[in-house]
């Protein structure tokens, strides 16, 4: 018989999906696939009827403009509505069936059986952490696991209910000026009760792992590597087969098939985009092909406009800002090489996307990228503006070492097969 799993993710609550998101999506149709309940907990308000609170749930997934309480002051004035409204709550929510769902980003809804709605719940937990040092308490009667897809500050009110956590990185703490919303402090907290209290904590690398065991050693009986599965869709992949398709893509973005280098991703300083910019047009000259980078602009990348602005580097350097998924797609299928020298991840999707779609990869030799490219990318250590360039020279220059990376980057794409990924799934619930 089946488990009932409470899944808690808020990234599939954010506008826009990203590795977070697709892992959850992952994790979700997998424990599904292998016979088991799920619900997701979700902080939808309630509402008169099942319907309705059904419908809210649905909305909040998906209706981009209902996501998140953006100020930290409307956070925290929610939080304390909560404390005295004696009506809030958990309220569990049966699920119709959603059947042949088109839109990629609800298609793991067909993989549940309700909601738990809980208003405004990842604003209140957050609000919690800074304030208390006991976790949030989670109402799981009835539930067998409940299965956090990222760290999150609770523990389950029942004691039969196995706590399973997820940690995809410890940047907070490890990589100096990050900007992001988690204080290190807060961050440490919250990590901390994972490895005291969390009955099995999901790493998405060995070097994850490795990183939560030398901070925190009282957690490494606990941890279970997982990897991640590549989120690409069979669907996503038959459309860009149809080459019209393909060429209205690469047209609307202004470059042409194999004569571009390419990077997707948060433009920030943890990956590395200044010295890759930098490193690019010292090369400019010996590969006479644009760099296209696409992504939100985040922190550390501001100096960047100048380049980007300038007439000298029009056609040159491209910067496209955030782009659809079948676009990124298609523009990662299409490069000549994807240029990824990230100074820090927890385990590094678009490499492996690159892969999986026949693009030879250019990667950075440290955190956790040896671990996922192996040989299969051009590695160069990040630091090293002379290694990037003589990696870019290479790749723009060498049809041969592009086919072998090609080759074997579809060997290393399959290791990170979906299949693959359901059987550690499955080893955590034998």
């Amino acid at each position: 018989m089946g488990k009932r799993i409470l899944f808690c993710g808020y990234d599939l609550e954010n506008q826009e999906h990203r590795g977070i998101a697709f892992y959850s999506k992952a994790v979700i149709k997998s424990i599904a696939e292998l016979g088991h309940n799920n619900y997701f907990l979700t902080s939808a308000g309630d509402g008169a009827n099942e319907v309705i609170r059904e419908l809210n749930a649905v909305r909040k997934l998906y209706d981009q403009q209902s996501h998140g309480i953006r100020s930290r002051y409307q956070k925290l004035f929610k939080f304390i509505i909560s404390l005295f409204n004696q009506s809030s709550g958990f309220n569990t929510v049966k699920k119709s069936e959603f059947a042949d769902i088109q839109d990629n980003r609800l298609n793991y809804l067909q993989y549940l059986q309700g909601f738990y709605n809980y208003e405004h719940f990842y604003d209140i937990i957050t609000v919690h952490n800074r304030l208390f040092s006991k976790p949030f308490s989670i109402n799981t009667t009835g539930f067998d696991y409940i299965f956090s897809t990222s760290p999150l500050f609770y523990r389950p009110s029942s004691v039969n209910t196995v706590n399973i956590q997820t940690i995809h990185d410890l940047i907070p703490l490890l990589v100096p000026n990050h900007p992001f919303g988690d204080n290190p402090k807060v961050f440490y907290k919250r990590v901390a009760n994972i490895a005291n209290h969390a009955d099995i904590i999901v790493a998405v690398s060995h070097f994850t792992k490795q990183q939560i065991v030398r901070l925190f050693p009282q957690a490494e009986s606990k941890i279970r590597v997982t990897n991640q599965p590549v989120p690409i869709y069979e669907e996503e992949l038959k459309i860009l087969e149809n080459p019209d398709v393909e060429e209205a893509i690469l047209r609307m973005n202004g470059v042409k098939k194999g004569e571009y280098f390419f990077y997707v991703g948060k433009l920030e300083s943890r990956k590395n985009i200044g010295r890759l910019v930098q490193a690019y047009i010292a090369a400019e000259h010996r590969v006479e092909i644009p760099l296209v980078l696409a992504g939100d602009m985040g922190y550390g990348c501001d100096h960047l406009h100048g380049i980007f602005n300038a007439k000298k580097w029009q056609r040159k350097v491209m910067y496209l800002g955030y782009l659809d998924n079948l676009s990124k797609l298609c523009l990662i299928k299409n490069a000549r090489a994807f240029l990824f020298p990230s100074l820090y991840e927890g385990f590094g999707l678009p490499p492996v996307e690159a892969m999986q779609l026949g693009t030879p990869v250019l990667s950075g030799n440290l955190t956790s990228l040896p671990e996922v490219c192996e040989d299969a990318a051009y590695m160069v250590d990040p630091h090293n503006l002379d290694e990037i360039i003589a990696g870019i020279v290479a790749l723009g220059q060498d049809d041969g070492l592009c086919r072998q990376l090609v080759e074997k980057g579809y060997g290393r794409a399959d290791f990170y097969s979906y299949e693959n990924y359901k059987k550690t799934v499955a080893d955590i619930f034998a």
